[in-house]
């Protein structure tokens, strides 16, 4: 007889609250968003319920724990429909980029149509999410996140969101694992190859790779009214960085020395996949050099660059902006 539980079935739906940390149960058959690898829940927990050490050496029985927080890791991705984009053709991960602290907006222009995803300081999205692993059933309410993207050489780029929020329940055993409708699930994710990346003025030769951080900020929130003890988390500040590995350049047709002494900004695009409906880009119009390191492969000279989003002016959000279209 094999394993009761195993890790070859999994799989995850997410839904939007109307109320903050108020569990809304998604619907598997239309609210799936498809992992790329089994996704990690767990717990943790705001009190650990121990109460030190007793008068005789050793420990004193504890009180049991209390405040029920949730973590998941979950790997994607991004699923883009091929064709017209509208209000049910999105790319795959547009709910979970809302959960990490994106607005979104929808362009219908006939022929261009689009959609923008900005960052945004108040009225956050958050999502409920049932998670499907190892035959168990998890359910996080109140789930914000932070998310980053990276891509070695010429492969799909690999989306990893971290979430936080409330365990609204015990998870339970749970097989199979139900029929989940994902979005886009036909369509093939575009790979990092003939990307387009722009630093400046400066349109890079040789890109070896790229990593992208939100570092995005949450702090727990508990509640000592509440039987439940764990509120969920506050959004905080978010620190965007894009980490660019390409081949060393003349100093005459790309300086990134001058530019980090000078702190000039620098308009950073990058672009994957070329096809109308098919691509995606990240944007930080008004990046900053933050480090330069020398690395080598073999006999070639390569540089590790590190730039940060900033926000253009101290009211406007545009540190980085994703554009599908």
């Amino acid at each position: 007889m094999s394993s009761i539980k195993t890790l070859n079935q999994y799989g995850l739906a997410a839904d939007d609250e109307v109320t903050y940390g108020t569990f809304v149960v998604p619907t598997p058959a239309s609210d799936g968003v498809l992992p790329a690898e089994q996704p990690e829940p767990a717990y943790d927990y705001l009190y650990d319920g121990a109460r030190g050490r007793g008068p005789m050496g050793g420990q004193l029985s504890g009180v049991g724990v209390t405040g029920r927080g949730m973590t998941l890791q979950m790997l994607a991705h991004q699923l883009l429909p091929g064709a017209a984009y509208s209000a049910v053709l999105q790319p795959s991960l547009e709910r979970l980029m809302r959960y990490c602290g994106f607005a979104t907006t929808l362009d219908v222009t006939p022929g261009s149509e689009s959609y923008i995803l900005a960052p945004e300081s108040a009225g956050f999205d958050s999502g409920s999410l049932h998670i499907w692993s190892m035959h168990e059933l998890w359910a996080m309410a109140g789930a914000y996140g932070t998310f980053g993207i990276e891509a070695d050489g010429p492969v799909i780029p690999m989306w990893t969101f971290d979430f936080q929020g409330i365990g609204n329940a015990i998870h339970t055993d749970v097989t199979p694992v139900p029929a989940i409708g994902y979005l886009n699930a036909t369509k093939a994710p575009q790979k990092a190859v003939n990307i387009v990346l722009t630093i400046g003025a400066y349109a890079v030769g040789t890109v070896r790779g790229f990593e992208f951080s939100l570092n995005r900020d949450l702090s727990a929130r508990a509640n000592d009214n509440s039987a439940v003890t764990h509120a969920g988390f506050t959004p905080g500040n978010r620190a965007p960085r894009l980490t660019v590995t390409m081949e060393r350049e003349l100093t005459a047709t790309f300086n990134p020395y001058s530019l980090m002494e000078a702190g000039t900004l620098q308009n950073t695009h990058l672009t994957i996949g070329s096809a109308q409906y098919s691509k995606w880009a990240l944007a930080m119009a008004t990046a900053e050099i933050m480090s330069v390191e020398k690395e080598e492969d073999g006999n070639t000279a390569l540089w590790v660059i590190e730039l940060e989003g900033k926000n253009s002016t101290p009211q406007l959000q545009d540190d980085v902006v994703f554009t599908f279209d």
